[in-house]
């Protein structure tokens, strides 16, 4: 698929994401170790129910690892997002960091 055409396929996801009121921008996301719970507080106090949530980041490691435990949650760097993971996943929780480099991206 050639580059403006996937650029394009994102840009209209997160479009329709925040148009449909699934895409939540949070603060910087920092976890001194890997921990589920705290991940698990973070999706709760949003009230998503029982969503499939993904996470992009700036590339926190910590992140990373504390959702992969958890069922139908999935945690990317900003670099590694797709336009599979923003269509597969119900609700999405980006960092203003993540969201800055997106916008650097994508123009």
């Amino acid at each position: 698929m050639p580059r403006k055409a996937r650029r394009l396929a994102v840009k209209s996801a997160l479009s329709d994401k925040v148009n449909n009121s699934e895409l939540y921008v949070l603060e910087e996301i920092t976890l001194a170790a890997p921990k589920t719970k705290e991940v698990l507080n973070i999706i709760n106090s949003f009230n998503v129910g029982d969503a499939k949530v993904l996470f992009i980041t700036e590339g926190d490691v910590n992140v990373e690892r504390s959702a992969r435990n958890i069922q139908g949650v999935k945690a990317l760097a900003c670099e590694g997002m797709n336009i599979f993971d923003l269509l597969h996943y119900d609700k999405l929780f980006i960092t203003k960091g993540a969201v800055a480099k997106i916008e650097e991206v994508l123009g």
